[in-house]
Formats: structure tokens, C-alpha cells, sequence
């Protein structure tokens, strides 16, 4: 582009600079008239003014023309920076399309794997008291899903004893902690914890009916499914029991929020009871 001005304008330089033929033409003619004898005729004014304003008009043309040409060059080059940038910025769009759009492909790719291998840990509690194995309350992880190892399972909870209606608390809380590095899905894994004031006997009541006395846990439990840490868990689970119903033993943990409405339903399944008897 530089190149090119530089010439136009060298081209310019030239013309301006050019001999003019007929200025010459003139003068010599003068100098002859000059010499020849002859009468004396002043010299032709008009003549003069109208060669030098056709030469002024010339160079007016050629600049004129000049700027015009140095206009058009300069808009085709500004019009194919134009079409460049908007090329570049063209494809700058389609690589960054493309890559999100792999992006996307990758991630599902990934939740698709989390989805049919990641290993869902399941926590509950059971109360065992069996002659020659392990008695007391435990805590129980399971899981019936996924392939892979689960890692860093962790709870955090308190072992309440309650005293029914209105699940006031009889003494203190109990805390406990259960930590455990890896666990293969597939199998039951029990862990005891002594509470101190569970013993058989206090069993022996409440197995069959929690409308005195009864058992609240709550707390925290989190885990890594083999590919990303589950966030905490909140738990909250009480103990229910009733006398036999029917050919139903309605003994079982129910979560805290559904307690109220559990407790109906075994209310309304006594009352129908008794009604057919």
C-alpha cells in the first residue's frame, strides 16, 4: 500500500516538473522576432495569460484525478481489512461454537458415566439384640447402586432419648462419629455405638411401643460416589413402634418430617382395626 502512494505521488513529482514543450516553442520564437528587423509590434499578452491558464487547468485535472484514484485505493484497501476482520472474527465464532459445543458433549458424556457407575451411599439405623451377635444401636451403610469404590464416607450425628407426647428429651444427647475410606457397593456394613443408657431392657419397651419412650438421631452425612463429593445430608430419623396390627408390625425409623403423619396413619389403621373386630 505504501508502495503504491509512493508512486502515484512520484507520478505527480513528474508532470509538475515536466518541460513545457510549447513555453519553449514560444520563447524561441520570441528571440526570433527579437532579431529579424522589422516593425515594432508589442507583444501578444493575451496569448501568454491563456497558455498559462491552460496549463494551471491541466494540473488541476491531473491532481484532481490523482486524489480520486488515491481515494479508491485507500477504500479498497480499508474494504478488504473489512472483509478480513470480519473473516477472522467468522472463524474466531465457529472454533469458539465448536469448542463449547464439545464442551457440552464432554459433560454429558461425564454426567452419563456418573449416572450408570457412581456408587450411591445409603445410611440408615437399626436397634439388634440377638443372643451371640452384636447388640445394641448401629448405624448401617448400603448401597444396591453403582460400580465404583465410594470414598471419605462421614457422619456426624446425636442419639436423643425422648419421651412421648411431644418428644420431650430425657437427659442429654449422645454424639457419635463414623468415618469410613472406601466402601465396596454391594454389601451391608454395620457399625455399633454404644449409648450408654439403651440398654436390654429399655429395649425390651420400646420395641414394642414408643408412645412413652422413644429414640431421635440427627445430624450430618456426606461421601464421595467415586467421582465428586456429595454435598452434607441432613439426618433426622425417629423411632416408631406399635403393637401388632393385624398381620402388620409397624416398627420401623421414619424421618422427622413425615413423624406426625406416620403416627396418624397407625392411629387410623388401629381405629379401622377395631371397628372390624
Amino acid at each position: 500500500m505504501n508502495v503504491l502512494i509512493a508512486f502515484i505521488f512520484g507520478i505527480l513529482a513528474g508532470i509538475s516538473n515536466r518541460p513545457d514543450h510549447h513555453q519553449s516553442s514560444e520563447k524561441l520564437n520570441d528571440a526570433a522576432a527579437v532579431a529579424r528587423p522589422g516593425p515594432d509590434v508589442p507583444p501578444s499578452v493575451g496569448n501568454k495569460g491563456d497558455s498559462d491558464e491552460q496549463k494551471k487547468q491541466r494540473r488541476d485535472t491531473v491532481k484532481f484525478w490523482v486524489e480520486v484514484a488515491g481515494f479508491i485505493v485507500l477504500f479498497a484497501y480499508a474494504a478488504f481489512t473489512l472483509i478480513i476482520m470480519c473473516a477472522s472474527l467468522k472463524s474466531a465464532d465457529a472454533a469458539s461454537t465448536q469448542a463449547e459445543l464439545q464442551r457440552q458433549q464432554t459433560e454429558l458424556l461425564r454426567q452419563q458415566l456418573i449416572g450408570t457407575q457412581a456408587t450411591i451411599v445409603m445410611l440408615r439405623f437399626d436397634i439388634w439384640y440377638q443372643p451371640d451377635s452384636a447388640q445394641g444401636f448401629r448405624s448401617i451403610i448400603e448401597s444396591n447402586v453403582g460400580h465404583v469404590i465410594a470414598t471419605d464416607i462421614h457422619a456426624s450425628f446425636d442419639v436423643f432419648q425422648k419421651r412421648e407426647p411431644g418428644l420431650k428429651d430425657i437427659g442429654k444427647p449422645e454424639h457419635f462419629e463414623l468415618d469410613i475410606p472406601q466402601y465396596m457397593p454391594g454389601a451391608s456394613r454395620a457399625t455399633p455405638h454404644a449409648v450408654s443408657w439403651l440398654t436390654p431392657e429399655v429395649w425390651d419397651i420400646i420395641k414394642i411401643s414408643s408412645k412413652t419412650k422413644t429414640i431421635m438421631v440427627k445430624g450430618e452425612f456426606s461421601y464421595n460416589n467415586g467421582f465428586t463429593k456429595i454435598a452434607s445430608q441432613p439426618i433426622c430419623q425417629i423411632w416408631v413402634a406399635r403393637p401388632p396390627i393385624g398381620g402388620m408390625i409397624p416398627q420401623s425409623w421414619v424421618d422427622c418430617a413425615g413423624y406426625e403423619a406416620h403416627l396418624k396413619f397407625l392411629e387410623d389403621v388401629a381405629k379401622k382395626e377395631m371397628g372390624n373386630n
